[in-house]
């Protein structure tokens, strides 16, 4: 007698998977060498133990010059016969296509996640305090301190400003979501800067290529998020930086590299309030790591 082979049931995930899709099996499992086992041998079963997330995960990693195939010379060959003859992945997908059915599930959300619980009161108080304090330094900076200005093309006096919109974002970070990683001084002080030098370059650049300030805008963003990744210094904001040294105008442009200077500078203001601030709540400590 033919051994036999037990199948536990599909796991739910697939249930969706309209007729016709390729589906996970014991076929794409069991090489030949485990299907001509001698009659005489006892007959194994295979239960499927993977969660129902992880089913997507097995399939793409399977490989068609994986699959040992009978009358084949030797296993494993890529060759154009061994791939063109007919086996059980012969109906195989990119994964991405696998995916589109769950695309409705995933807009749902995850099931059983709600919304945090609101803020204390007193922290409210405190988060709220922390970026009026931040935020003014860096105007009276502007307004008390830079009063350096820069004569444009159209012989016009441009002052020099440090604040922007994208240190209110960095308030919100570093006063109220202090322990995100997003918020920590090296994310701050670095994503700014990095951005900053990006933003001003790709700027620079698209001038000279005679590339639309919309355009260059939008690549000013694109090339800062990358670096942020590629040097640990993530920081949202950071992606206003890199738009404002395109979009910001004459009293941005007129800056040059300068800009650099006013950004990081405005950004080490608002992490000493955030150090001093934060440290001064029994309950809160900031920063939880320096570099």
């Amino acid at each position: 007698m033919a051994a036999e082979v037990a199948q536990s049931p599909e796991p739910a995930a697939w249930d969706f998977i309209e007729a016709g899709e390729p589906k996970l099996s014991s076929d794409m499992l069991l090489s030949d060498e485990a299907s001509t086992k001698s009659t005489d041998q006892k007959p194994e079963a295979i239960h499927h133990s993977m969660e129902p997330t992880k089913v997507f995960q097995a399939v793409p990693d399977v490989e068609p010059m994986e699959i040992e195939r009978s009358g084949d010379a030797t296993k494993g060959n890529a060759n154009a016969e061994s791939l063109s003859s007919p086996g059980p992945l012969s109906n195989y997908q990119p994964h991405f296509t696998w995916l589109l059915p769950l695309l409705p599930r995933k807009w749902q959300g995850v099931a059983g996640k709600t919304p945090p619980a609101m803020t204390k009161p007193e922290q409210i108080v405190v988060s709220s305090l922390l970026a009026f304090v931040g935020i003014l330094l860096v105007a009276i900076t502007d307004y008390y301190y830079l009063t350096t200005t820069f004569t444009t093309d159209n012989d016009q006096n441009v002052p020099i400003r440090m604040l922007s919109g994208a240190y209110a974002a960095t308030a919100v970070l570093v006063y109220e979501a202090y322990q995100s990683p997003l918020a920590q001084p090296r994310n701050v002080v670095g994503g700014f800067f990095v951005t900053a030098v990006t933003g001003v370059s790709t700027r620079l650049f698209c001038q000279e290529a005679g590339i639309p300030d919309f355009v260059a805008g939008a690549l000013s963003l694109a090339i800062g998020l990358a670096a942020m990744n590629l040097t640990k210094t993530v920081h949202p904001p950071g992606g206003a930086c890199a738009l404002i040294a395109v979009i910001g105008g004459k009293s941005v442009h007129a800056l040059g590299y300068g800009y650099v200077l006013t950004s990081t500078g405005a950004a080490f203001i608002m992490v000493a309030v955030a150090v001093l601030g934060n440290n001064l709540v029994a309950s809160r400590q900031y920063p939880l790591y320096w570099l």
